[in-house]
């Protein structure tokens, strides 16, 4: 269990007042590094001291006990790698043994090559295969771990950590990465955590990309009034396309409207998207739940 009782603190855009009880399974914090991700991350990981408040994994600060520090899986956006020669040296003295196949072949690549001259790709890549090589981690946090790792071999080892009963942090941006991993999210705005969620919004938007700023301007009356459309928005430069943006809970819904509204219209549509849920749309639904 990792629990945070008004805790302050971090570096870089730092966190405020944040209380959370985060049980065994997968969790995501969700937010622009800005919003306090990489900061809290930190805080878990006992690279900082709260300022303010008590942060505690099973009951024991990380910043104070190097013990839980080191059965803790941590990889962080910038590697800390000792330079201790080459990558050999490093998993002779610190990960001898491998019980995955897998993550021993990715690391194996490396063995030749020098700690000091390990590229940034290559150098969060060994972080993420030591942090993940813990079969039962007291508990794991990865800031930004996507597109390091192939996704099966991630998910497996975020799998097996998870079963063994550890706590699993990652902390991003990535609202859809979030929604595909995460049991729960927990959503930072500016530093404060303002909701957790279960369940992602279905809100999402639908794109409309018209011949010109005229067609936008008339779908855009069409649809103004319409209760199930939640926004509206449209852009143009002369003698270009228009691109007409609606956001709506009910997207199947908005989709029969604005097709009713294409009609009545009589413009013209020359391609039609649906985006996801967005970070901005993800934090507004955490904040309107907790209101």
């Amino acid at each position: 269990m990792i629990l945070c009782d008004r805790v302050s603190g971090g570096r870089g855009p730092r966190v405020f007042g944040l209380s959370l009880s985060l049980p065994p399974g997968l969790h995501a914090v969700v937010g622009e590094a800005s919003d306090g991700t990489l900061a809290f991350a930190e805080l878990v990981a006992g690279r900082v001291a709260p300022l303010v408040g008590r942060l505690t994994i099973g009951g024991v600060p990380p910043s104070t006990s190097p013990s839980l520090r080191a059965g803790l899986g941590l990889a962080l956006e910038e590697p800390t790698l000792p330079d201790l020669g080459r990558v050999s040296d490093l998993l002779d003295a610190v990960a001898p043994r491998w019980s995955d196949g897998e993550l021993a072949t990715l690391v194996d690549a490396l063995r030749p090559r020098r700690l000091g001259s390990l590229p940034l790709p290559d150098a969060r890549r060994l972080a993420l295969c030591l942090a993940l090589r813990h079969d039962a981690p007291r508990a794991v946090v990865l800031h930004e771990p996507f597109g390091i790792l192939p996704d099966a071999l991630l998910r497996r080892r975020l799998g097996i950590a998870v079963e063994a009963g550890a706590v699993v942090v990652i902390t991003t941006a990535s609202v859809a990465e979030a929604t595909a991993l995460a049991e729960t999210l927990h959503v930072l705005r500016r530093g404060r955590l303002i909701g957790s969620l279960d369940a992602v919004p279905s809100a999402a938007e639908l794109e409309v990309w018209l011949p010109d700023g005229a067609a936008a301007r008339s779908l855009a009356r069409a649809l103004g009034e319409e209760a199930a459309i939640s926004s509206l928005a449209w852009e143009a430069l002369p003698h270009q396309p228009a691109v007409l943006r609606l956001r709506a809970t009910d997207v199947q819904a908005a989709a029969r409207l604005l097709a009713r509204a294409v009609m009545a219209s009589e413009v013209e549509v020359t391609s039609l998207h649906r985006r996801s849920p967005s970070l901005e749309m993800l934090q507004l639904a955490s904040a309107e739940g907790r209101a």
